[in-house]
């Protein structure tokens, strides 16, 4: 539908949901994971439990509520270990699942980071042209937000 890439604050951006970059080990110690942790405590929570039982597989994706009153939280797994793993194959697949999931939930619009492009270790450049390709597949409005 829509691709749209701004500067600024991810947790501040008005969409009905949010999506980052997950690991399948259910450790989110680090980068938007480790902010997401400290902000939706129990949407972070669900998805360890999830992962750390063997529920996540790379290039899959899940939703979370991000607690009472909170918008929902998406998990994209494109990551197998923490650290430098993602794969291009699996951040395609995991944003198409996450934005299917969005979907099937009438969310219309989410917010997301570089997923990949950082910690994961993905060249930016390749980040960011697969997430604007599943964007601009997708019924749901996407953003991407990152820093200054």
């Amino acid at each position: 539908m829509s691709f749209a890439s701004e500067v600024g604050d991810l947790f501040a951006h008005p969409a009905q949901a949010l999506a980052h970059g997950v690991n399948c080990r259910g450790i989110a110690g680090a980068g938007v994971a480790a902010l997401m942790k400290q902000r939706y405590p129990n949407a972070v929570h669900q998805y360890e439990v999830l992962a750390s039982r063997g529920d996540l597989e790379p290039g899959a994706a899940l939703i979370t509520p991000g607690g009472p009153g909170d918008r929902p939280i998406i998990h994209c797994a494109s990551q197998d270990h923490p650290g430098a793993d993602a794969r291009t194959e699996w951040l395609r697949s995991s944003l198409t699942a996450g934005l299917g999931l969005a979907t099937q939930h009438g969310i219309v619009s989410v917010a997301l980071p570089l997923i990949g492009g950082g910690i994961g270790g993905l060249d930016p450049h390749e980040a960011l042209r697969v997430i604007r390709e599943v964007a601009e597949a997708s019924p749901v409005a996407v953003t991407l937000v990152t820093l200054a």
